[in-house]
This record gives structure tokens, C-alpha cells and sequence, in this order.
């Protein structure tokens, strides 16, 4: 169910610590923005980051735009517990409640909706994580048939990731996930620094042993899928925030 932007209180909440800091819990809030009003919403964020970073709040999240698909921007945030959804407003921010609210408004008033999906990693079918932020992504969102998770992780595990560890890749993360869409859905997501790492042929495909390799892996996993999409997103340096405190960068 799609819903209006969150509210001044969630955004004052929801921020979370720096990604390679903190565990494998995501929050991925894709917000729709309006045609003609992306200036509007851009500038909002801007302002809303100026205010926490004088506040000296020390909770990270950033932001990416949809390069392909729905006219949209994704705010990320990772968690280690789940008992941080339950922390109030930040202190550091309650003296700028008030200014924060208007802020909001105004960024509500540029979208025209926003949806939530919370998703955890999976770290055996992940590569570990680094503190550098990839330009761009590209994201491959999978539908598993019901029933047929442990078949198609067993797959995943046996025949993809020893490619992917041998690729040289630097970033993949895969996660499944657990509220605001199916629970058979799965994200894999794959660092790009332009687009010309599209061309030629993919590392993986040639640490499989060629394009035949390949797809017989396709041919062996199909079967257990409902529906698979590609994405492009890139990372809006400009829209994210870092805490002063944060080690690493938020992801």
C-alpha cells in the first residue's frame, strides 16, 4: 500500500547509523516525486540535512535516484537491532522540531506518495561490505516461487556466489525481504561506476567459465522464479547525510 511521506516525527526517528557500523536491517523508502517539482524536493533535503548536521545528529542514512523505472528516490537506512525502531526522537534534534516539521511539509507538498519495504541481508550469499559508496547500482528485484526458497538459495549458494567471490567483484549484496512486500522477494544489488561497466561481458559470467556456464545457471534457477526486474540507481551525495561521528559511510 503506497501512503503519504512520513512525518516529521518518523524522519526525526528513523535516521540510522552509518551502514558498515551497523547490522544487516534495511529500511528502503521509495518516494515518488511529482513532475516539475523535483527542484522543490531536492532543496527540502538539503535543508532538512543542514538542520541535523548543526544539531550534530550521529545518525546516517542516504538517498538515490532512480535511474530507470518509476520517477523516484529511495532514502536507505541500515539497523543492527530491531529494537531501534522503538527509539523516540532524537535528543539532538528536539529543539529543531518545529523548523523540522516545516521542512517536512514542504517535502510532502513535492511528492505524491511513499512506500516502505524492510529488508534483511543475507550475509552467506553477500560479499562483505566496505566503507567506499559505489556511483551507482544496479538492482535485480526476484520473486521466488512460494515454497521454493530453500531450492533456489541452495542454487544461489552453490553455483552464483563461488562466482561472485571469484569475479573480483568489490560489492554485492543480496537481502530478503521481511515487511511491506512479498516474503518470497529477494534484492541483489551490484556496484557500477557508469554505465560502460554494463558493456562486454560481466565478470561474473566469465568466473562461471563463459556465456554457456552461465546459462545453465539460468536454465537451473528459473524454474524456482516468479518474475525478476532490473534497476538503476544513482548515489545523490548531495541528498545523504553522514554523521560527523560516523567511521564509514552510510549505505
Amino acid at each position: 500500500m503506497k501512503c503519504k511521506l512520513i512525518s516529521a516525527a518518523m524522519l526525526l526517528t528513523l535516521a540510522a547509523p552509518a551502514f558498515a557500523q551497523e547490522g544487516n536491517i534495511r529500511r528502503l523508502t521509495f518516494y515518488t516525486v511529482q513532475g516539475g517539482k523535483g527542484g522543490d524536493f531536492r532543496a527540502a533535503i538539503k535543508e532538512y540535512n543542514e538542520v541535523l548536521k548543526k544539531a550534530g545528529s550521529d545518525r546516517s542514512y542516504s538517498i538515490w535516484q532512480a535511474m530507470s523505472g518509476p520517477r523516484e528516490y529511495v532514502r536507505v537506512d541500515y539497523y543492527k537491532t530491531w529494537a531501534e525502531f522503538d527509539r523516540g526522537q532524537d535528543p539532538k534534534l528536539e529543539k529543531d522540531a518545529g523548523t523540522l516539521s516545516g521542512i517536512v511539509a514542504r517535502i510532502n507538498s513535492s511528492t505524491e506518495s511513499a512506500r516502505t519495504v524492510i529488508d534483511e541481508v543475507i550475509p552467506s550469499q553477500s560479499l562483505p561490505r566496505t566503507a567506499d559508496f559505489p556511483k551507482m547500482v544496479q538492482v535485480l528485484r526476484t520473486v521466488i516461487q512460494p515454497g521454493k526458497r530453500t531450492e533456489y538459495d541452495a542454487v544461489i549458494e552453490s553455483d552464483l556466489m563461488p562466482a561472485i567471490r571469484k569475479s573480483g567483484m568489490k560489492f554485492y549484496v543480496r537481502s530478503r525481504t521481511r515487511f511491506g512486500g512479498p516474503s518470497t522477494e529477494v534484492r541483489s544489488v551490484v556496484a557500477l561506476s557508469s554505465y560502460a561497466d554494463l558493456d562486454g561481458t560481466s565478470p561474473v559470467v566469465k568466473a562461471m567459465g563463459g556465456q554457456a556456464a552461465y546459462d545453465k545457471f539460468v536454465a537451473k534457477i528459473r524454474p524456482f522464479m516468479v518474475e525478476s526486474e532490473y534497476n538503476i540507481y544513482r548515489h545523490v551525495p548531495e541528498l545523504s547525510y553522514t554523521a560527523p561521528t560516523s567511521t564509514s559511510s552510510a549505505r
